[in-house]
């Protein structure tokens, strides 16, 4: 079956207004199931980082899409999205293999099923944010209006949606592009979402912020080309003044941090004209630029830098920690660096965004750096993630797609300055490569990963693998505990 080959695809929006035979929203979280976050049973502190990680797995009741082609059809992790509320619950957003529903798992203070998934007909997930009354859901689902013609045929007819659910019912629904979006009533757009969806949504308490990868449509300014969008709306599900319709022209990877105004937003960009260096970006609302901060090697269609994440410390400074190839060298043909390097940066409080110079915080020409991840550990310390691939070899696409024997997901301690101050040690919880690791209100890191026991960098993981990979059912949740 092909992404768009559903039953459920003619009928998404009538589902949630007339039902089409299906309960979406299967259970209600009541008040008295939640579990505050001081009942959650982790680990005492231990001098390992080993010592101080639980894990949890979680049964479903349909195989899971972990796996989606990337660059060059190689496999990457298909999104799976963990956020927690402030009552110390959590949800964890996945997608069906069949492409056609996202399902929304509902677990309790101590990381165990709550009640039954929760499921919305949609391809792919753009951001989460749980809330104590349900959460709020970012993904990629069929335009409720007008379809717009989209240049690229394998991707007609597609919308960036926001669910709320509210005490297990949809609260709103609302799109962000196309002719029903809420976000376009003063300057009308022409947008869609592309093939391959990317987002984050973050929430300040007031607003939601929704920033994503959008592509122009047919008699739209930007046909055919591929962008970012931000957009602001309240937790009713209408519109809030700011943002952006047009930004980070062509978005690789992006993040983005809730602010009590203009949220933090950065992009990282290939090449798509002699002009434009690829790299990393900041877009700030009102500038008709975005500022570069960094750059980094990139052809058209792709850049070889990729984001861990991005820290706000107690300052209001930002961290932002990426995997790095350097610049291009003097025949701008190949990157700088023959394998990634984990590079971090400091940014000024905003508005002022300043950067520093750029520290690295591995040097290790002989191991390739992938997936990493980062979170603050407390307010002096940054718990770093990374994947090792040895023995690797690059192909002569630029050398951007580097495959190998995988050497195990690390797991580190540094300090704001990227100082080691613990061990690397190698642990079995790979986090989603699309996610990020989040933080518990008592200052725990969590993630959410799929078991898989295959997982490798292989030269051998061909093209087409994923239609070929073994049916998973299982979702893995990860709580490192916050020792200070």
């Amino acid at each position: 079956m092909t992404l768009h080959d559903t039953p459920t695809r003619a009928c998404f929006i009538a589902a949630f207004a007339l039902g089409c035979g299906t309960k979406y929203a299967q259970t209600a979280t009541q008040p008295e199931e939640i579990l505050s976050d001081a009942s959650t049973d982790v680990p005492a502190c231990g001098s390992t980082l080993a010592s101080r990680l639980a894990i949890t797995t979680i049964d479903v009741d349909e195989d899971i899409r972990y796996k989606r082609e990337g660059y060059n059809g190689f496999p990457t992790d298909a999104r799976l999205a963990f956020g927690v509320a402030p009552s110390g619950n959590s949800y964890v957003a996945w997608t069906n293999n069949a492409f056609t529903t996202v399902h929304v798992t509902p677990l309790n203070g101590l990381q165990s099923r709550l009640g039954p998934d929760t499921r919305v007909p949609g391809y792919d997930i753009g951001g989460l944010v749980a809330q104590n009354d349900g959460f709020a859901l970012l993904l990629q689902t069929d335009d409720p209006g007008t379809p717009l013609v989209n240049p690229n045929p394998n991707a007609p007819g597609l919308s960036a949606m926001v669910v709320r659910y509210r005490q297990g019912s949809v609260a709103y629904l609302s799109a962000l592009t196309g002719t029903k979006s809420i976000v376009n009533a003063a300057a009308p757009l022409r947008d869609c979402t592309p093939e391959r969806f990317d987002g984050r949504l973050a929430y300040n308490g007031t607003k939601y912020g929704a920033y994503f990868t959008v592509h122009g449509c047919v008699g739209d300014a930007h046909e055919s080309y591929y962008a970012d969008k931000l957009a602001y709306f309240d937790d009713q599900g209408r519109p809030v003044t700011g943002g952006w319709n047009w930004g980070c022209q062509i978005n690789q990877d992006l993040r983005l941090l809730p602010e009590p105004g203009a949220f933090t937003s950065l992009c990282i960009t290939d090449t798509n004209d002699a002009t434009n260096v690829g790299g990393l970006n900041l877009i700030e609302e009102g500038s008709p630029d975005i500022t570069r901060i960094v750059d980094e090697f990139a052809v058209a269609n792709a850049c070889t830098a990729q984001f861990g994440t991005v820290i706000k410390l107690a300052d209001a400074s930002y961290v932002a920690i990426w995997l790095s190839r350097g610049g291009s060298n003097s025949e701008g043909t190949l990157p700088a660096k023959p394998a990634n390097d984990i590079a971090l940066i400091h940014l000024n409080p905003a508005p002022d965004y300043t950067p520093s110079a750029v520290i690295s915080v591995t040097n290790t020409p002989s191991v390739h750096e992938v997936n990493l991840h980062a979170a603050a550990y407390g307010p002096e310390r940054i718990l770093v993630s990374w994947d090792s691939i040895e023995n690797f070899k690059c192909s002569n696409d630029y050398n951007i797609t580097c495959l190998g024997q995988y050497t195990g997901t690390h797991f580190q301690l540094i300090d704001n300055q990227g100082n080691a101050v613990g061990p690397d040690e190698t642990l079995p919880a790979p986090p989603n490569e699309r996610d990020d690791m989040v933080a518990f209100p008592n200052g725990d890191v969590g993630w959410a990963f799929v078991p898989d026991p295959g997982r490798q960098y292989s030269m051998t993981y061909a093209p087409g693998v994923v239609s070929q990979l073994a049916a998973i059912r299982q979702i893995g949740v990860a709580r490192m505990l916050y020792c200070p």
